[in-house]
């Protein structure tokens, strides 16, 4: 558990809090999926 949450739970919502802001700030779906893919390498 991390902050409280499962670790799973912890990157599901922070993927799609990123997924948003990305998008927000101009970045089209692919470059989206691209840049959480990068993401999800690391976990």
């Amino acid at each position: 558990e991390v902050l409280g949450m499962e670790k799973d739970a912890l990157v599901e919502d922070f993927m799609i809090t990123y997924g948003e802001a990305l998008a927000n700030i101009g970045f089209n779906n692919r470059e989206v999926m691209r840049l959480s893919a990068q993401g999800l390498a690391v976990v």
